[in-house]
């Protein structure tokens, strides 16, 4: 499985890094740097656990982009785990598989948007 060099998560771009050795010296199968927006993960897991250890990461960003900053309680590690096996589950057991895509290319001509909605249908109606 190839994964994305960047993912969009929120109103911010992180950076997606597949990593050797730092992260096993730690003890962590990923990281994330909230002031650099880069999650790291250990390249030598199996695609399950790097797909499992990126949610777990993600949910972290998540969490701390809609957490109150007067609200002083957080996700527990055992919370987030639970969280990320569970959406890892729930992708693999519904019919996503091994990779989960979702690519759209719009071609959109300028003269389309004036003044108008631009329908699916390439039609555009006018206000």
């Amino acid at each position: 499985m190839e994964f994305p060099k960047e993912l969009i998560i929120g109103p911010l771009t992180y950076g997606i890094e597949m990593v050797e050795g730092d992260l096993i010296d730690e003890g962590l199968y990923g990281q994330t740097n909230f002031r650099t927006q880069v999650i790291q993960v250990d390249s030598s897991l199996s695609e399950d656990m790097k797909l499992i250890t990126l949610f777990h990461e993600v949910i972290h960003v998540i969490e701390a982009q809609h957490r109150s900053p007067t609200d002083k309680k957080q996700f527990t590690e055992e919370e987030v785990v639970w969280l990320s096996n569970g959406m890892y589950l729930f992708l693999k057991e519904n019919g996503f598989g091994d990779t989960i895509e979702c690519k759209v290319d719009l071609e959109i001509d300028e003269d389309d948007l004036d003044m108008g909605q631009l329908n699916g249908d390439g039609s555009t109606e006018n206000y």
